[in-house]
């Protein structure tokens, strides 16, 4: 994740986490489509992330809807 998803959730910014994480999310799904990994490998990469879980259940729901999108 990029340094404005990182800042933005220390400072407890829930909805913009959200929002740039559907951005950077996208683009990390689709290249670790191409490599091959498979679908809870990604999701393990994508929530190493987060520590709260009121995230977690977020960045799940997010990454579902991104992941089966295509």
């Amino acid at each position: 994740m990029g340094s404005t998803v990182k800042e933005y959730y220390r400072q407890g910014q829930q909805q913009a986490v959200l929002e740039y994480a559907a951005l950077d999310m996208g683009n990390m799904i689709a290249d670790w489509k191409a490599k091959g990994v498979s679908h809870n490998e990604a999701l393990q990469l994508i929530l190493k992330y987060f520590t709260s879980e009121e995230y977690k259940e977020s960045i799940t729901d997010i990454f579902e809807d991104l992941w089966y999108k295509e």
